[in-house]
């Protein structure tokens, strides 16, 4: 099914005595299928010409006139009784009318409110493993990189979502605190919301009746919130031997023959050439994924994503499903 808006078809405008004034738009709508009826007509009237919206019609503006709810919608005049119908007639009412807010209606019972929804910002200091291209940071002699010379100040997002419940789904809270999401949320991709927060009050409406009021907090992250870890260990692989086997590696030995410290692996566990580009992997062998296969080398130092939160659906847990 489509349905077009085809034109205005008629406009007028009345003034009442103290000045305010009232404007009656009726536009032409036509449909492709016999079987869409008002309510079909309705949902693209909503998206074209939503309530509250100024009136304006060519070279009409009047910034003071609002589109109110007040609207028909009526088969054209040319359709007979009976017959099936596929050109709409809606008519819309603009005014300047002080009209009635949403805030001007006082919400008695307390599980008629609407979502309470807010946002912060929670900022910690982290040491960082790689430089803003992705790369270890290393030293001058291949160690590591470490201490608050490399700590970076890190903001991340947070959403709290306020709501009042007739029952308590502790059961599902417990399942998905600290899990991430397992599909697209309120604009962020896949495992880039975390469920980190749960608060809860039970409280008592008139004499008789138990009401829950239910906090959430969420923290988003649009890089997910999988880890990022460059492979970095005393063992490498030793010379002739096949990858991947346990008993291929062993203890990476200086020139006097003492054990060293920690080196960067390459993606087959052998000591990495700090002078090629790192590469990323995400999963585990022989899962594997190469993220970066046009940029990373296979010789360069290798960075390994892993996805240690767990999943959830954070629907169940009864928020909305966008913040708008």
């Amino acid at each position: 099914m489509t349905i077009t808006h085809v034109g205005i078809r008629n406009q007028s405008m009345q003034r009442d005595d103290e000045g305010h004034r009232t404007y009656s738009i009726t536009r032409h709508f036509r449909s492709d299928d016999y079987f869409d009826g008002p309510e079909s007509v309705l949902q693209l009237v909503n998206v074209l010409f939503p309530v509250g919206s100024a009136y304006v019609e060519a070279n009409d503006y009047d910034p003071w006139a609002f589109l109110t709810p007040n609207m028909s919608i009526a088969p054209h005049g040319d359709v007979n009784e009976g017959e099936p119908c596929v050109d709409w007639i809606v008519t819309l009412e603009y005014t300047t009318k002080p009209m009635n807010r949403c805030n001007d209606t006082t919400i008695e019972n307390p599980l008629l409110e609407p979502f309470s929804i807010s946002g912060d910002f929670i900022h910690i200091s982290r040491e960082m493993k790689l430089d803003k291209d992705g790369k270890p940071l290393l030293h001058v002699n291949f160690e590591a990189m470490t201490g608050p010379e490399v700590e970076e100040r890190v903001s991340s997002p947070t959403v709290s979502i306020s709501f009042n419940a007739a029952f308590l789904p502790l059961n599902i809270i417990t399942l998905l605190l600290n899990k991430v999401n397992d599909a697209p949320l309120w604009g962020y991709p896949k495992r880039s919301v975390r469920f980190t927060d749960a608060k809860w009050e039970r409280l008592l409406y008139g004499t008789c009746f138990f009401y829950y009021k239910i906090s959430y907090t969420f923290e988003t992250n649009l890089e997910t919130h999988d880890k990022f870890i460059p492979a970095i260990g005393y063992k490498t692989l030793l010379p002739g031997s096949l990858p991947l086997i346990q008993s291929s590696y062993a203890v990476q030995k200086d020139k006097l023959g003492e054990n060293s410290e920690s080196v960067m692996l390459n993606s087959f566990g052998g000591l990495a050439d700090p002078s090629q580009e790192p590469l990323i992997v995400k999963g585990v062998y022989p899962n594997q994924v190469i993220e970066n296969p046009n940029t990373g080398s296979v010789l360069g130092p290798l960075i390994q994503r892993r996805e240690i939160a767990k999943e959830g659906n954070m629907l169940l847990l009864g928020i909305p499903t966008n913040l708008v």
